[in-house]
């Protein structure tokens, strides 16, 4: 069970509730934002510290910040498997770690797609570059409208699966069971599940008898390794002509 975090309109992140959704998804960690002219992307992360650095360095001209965790399922754990993936029908593309698009979209997923794999895809990665992708031209294109194009991915996430598509000027999501949380902190997201926060899960389920909480165990695991750094290839943009806007909040 993965986990999206979305915030919009100048909402942020709580530090302690990334924390928490790394220790529950630890197998790699991306995050995106938009700034209405080109959304922005990395991943390939482990370390919780390194992730709330980096989201700290979003600037203020950012519209939505959407933040995943994983768990593997299909391709292993390796940095070119985590999300986001950008739309596209190339496997290279859709695996790139860093970048900056202009007119063109980044999706996410929780939950896990029916689908064969080849050995360096994973379901997200084959749902993206075989069906979400050329769904995605053909909505450029205008060979289906907008409408069309969301009643197929919420059809094709079911009861089990959610997406979030983020654009240069909007995000959008689908699928069942979108929850709104307000952290401690007062930062007020929506996500694709709540299992990882103390609310929906014991906070002494890892060392309760010791007199150890939740949040102790997170502190100390995920701020004691600082060697973790970001991506650091660059990508070439790859404009396209339109963008989905949209989207809705179950």
């Amino acid at each position: 069970m993965c986990i999206i975090g979305i915030w919009k309109d100048g909402e942020r992140p709580s530090e302690v509730d990334v924390k928490r959704m790394i220790l529950a998804n630890p197998d790699g960690v991306g995050y995106a934002w938009n700034d209405g002219e080109a959304v922005h992307f990395a991943k390939g992360y482990s370390n919780a510290r390194t992730v709330c650095a980096a989201l700290r360095r979003i600037p203020a001209t950012a519209q939505t910040i959407v933040l995943h965790c994983r768990i593997a399922t299909h391709g292993g754990v390796c940095q070119e498997l985590c999300h986001p993936f950008r739309v596209s029908a190339k496997i290279d593309e859709a695996r790139q770690k860093v970048g900056t698009l202009y007119n063109s979209a980044v999706l996410f997923h929780n939950g896990v797609f029916s689908i064969d794999c080849q050995k360096n895809e994973s379901d997200t990665l084959a749902i993206d570059t075989r069906i979400i992708s050329p769904l995605f031209e053909a909505l450029k294109g205008g060979k289906i409208a907008q409408k069309d194009f969301d009643y197929i991915l919420d059809g094709l996430c079911g009861y089990s699966s959610k997406i979030a598509i983020l654009t240069p000027d909007g995000v959008a999501t689908y699928g069942k069971g979108w929850k709104h949380r307000t952290a401690e902190d007062g930062s007020f997201g929506l996500f694709s599940n709540l299992y990882a926060f103390p609310d929906n899960r014991p906070r002494r389920s890892f060392y309760g008898g010791y007199g150890y909480t939740y949040d102790d165990y997170l502190n100390e695991y995920y701020d004691r390794d600082e060697n973790d750094a970001p991506p650091t290839n660059r990508v070439n943009n790859y404009p396209v002509t339109t963008t989905l806007k949209g989207g809705k909040e179950d």
